[in-house]
């Protein structure tokens, strides 16, 4: 069965400190100078790679709620006059006068954890009127919730407070206070918690503040058609399969770092569903990277190599279809690279003076890559 078009979008391809771009991909590599290749610099959604590759003109018309396109993603069905948004854990240390966010590393809480600490805040959360909603334990993400009471503020993605005071990063608007007497009645919960007194034990700092954010409703203010009709799409972070699911994909939620058996379903579905376009997004290599596992995103990277793109370019060689793999940089600048291959580009003879290698090429905005994509 022949493949149609897949569009593979990863984030933290590139790193500072990589030897090269895609870190020694041989089939990237080889993609890159059978068919085309070329840097991208993409307008970001709220995080990870720009949403109008589904739909132009994305500000517009996705809510701007990450707690609403989350529920969305991962299958609810979710109120969009309530309000949405995440809630997870992190850590506040003193240097000298100011208290200082640690989000990464051994700040980062296992999923475990994560349950153990909101039922520990359960009280509180309930009295300020939010409700908890269960996510699937492989996402290993921040957790969802939501209100029906309205709520006036605004807070920093936990993605952005890493080294951030927390002076700065208060909750601002009118109901921004009341926001924060919630925060701190948590830190108040959290400090004297069992499970931080054993990560003291262990040397390891205390999860002692909560912190909530991605806090809006679903509603938009127009639509906008998505530029295909239909089609697969398959993620690991469940705001973007929101999106996906928005634009009429049929979506599928990825663990947080897809194994190879993982990777084979996926090929296998997209070739069942032949006719239509296949979206795959993964950010494990950013999650890895968050994490402190440098090694282990490059070696996740080279499993990439091997239980996806490598079967994928045989696939390719042998039936047609076409893919474009989009990686945006892990340092959390918007410059990325792509690199696109044709079926029977790979079962050409190649020139002998192709010399193509992976970013060096033409730059591509959203509609670039789009048209890459599909035609």
């Amino acid at each position: 069965m022949a493949l149609s078009s897949v569009l593979i979008l990863i984030e933290g391809l590139t790193a500072p400190g990589d030897p090269s771009p895609g870190v020694g991909s041989s089939t990237l590599a080889r993609w890159a100078a059978r068919g085309s290749t070329g840097t991208v610099v993409l307008p970001r959604g709220v995080r990870g790679v720009s949403w109008d590759l589904l739909l132009p003109g994305a500000p517009e018309v996705v809510p701007a709620s990450l707690g609403y396109l989350t529920a969305l993603g991962a299958g609810l069905d979710p109120d969009p006059d309530h309000l949405w948004a995440l809630l997870d854990f992190v850590h506040l240390r003193q240097i000298r006068d100011r208290l200082i966010f640690a989000t990464s590393g051994p700040a980062l809480p296992s999923p475990a954890e994560r349950v153990v600490l909101v039922q520990a805040m359960g009280d509180a959360l309930k009295e300020a009127g939010w409700r908890l909603h269960p996510l699937p334990e492989t996402l290993d993400g921040p957790l969802l919730i939501s209100t029906p009471h309205p709520l006036v503020t605004h807070t920093i993605p936990l993605e952005e407070l890493e080294g951030a005071s927390f002076l700065d990063r208060q909750p601002s608007g009118p109901d921004g206070l009341a926001l924060l007497a919630l925060l701190t009645h948590g830190q108040m919960v959290l400090a004297r918690h069992p499970l931080n007194r054993q990560r003291g034990l262990e040397r390891q700092p205390p999860l002692n503040t909560p912190w909530i954010w991605g806090i809006g409703t679903g509603r938009v203010g127009g639509a906008c058609p998505s530029v295909v009709s239909g089609g697969v799409c398959v993620s690991s972070r469940p705001e973007w399969a929101g999106v996906a699911r928005g634009a009429g994909f049929a979506v599928q939620l990825a663990p947080a770092v897809p194994d190879a058996a993982f990777f084979e379903a996926f090929l296998t579905r997209v070739e069942q569903a032949e006719a239509v376009p296949g979206v795959l997004y993964l950010h494990a290599p950013t999650r890895l990277l968050r994490s402190g596992g440098r090694e282990e995103r490059l070696a996740w990277l080279k499993g990439l190599d091997d239980h996806l793109l490598a079967p994928l370019a045989t696939r390719l060689a042998a039936g047609g279809g076409r893919v474009l793999v989009v990686g945006d940089g892990a340092s959390g600048t918007p410059q990325g690279v792509w690199a696109r291959v044709q079926g029977r580009q790979l079962i050409a003879r190649p020139w002998f003076w192709s010399r193509r290698v992976l970013g060096q090429g033409k730059s591509l905005d959203c509609h670039g890559l789009r048209s890459a994509w599909l035609t």
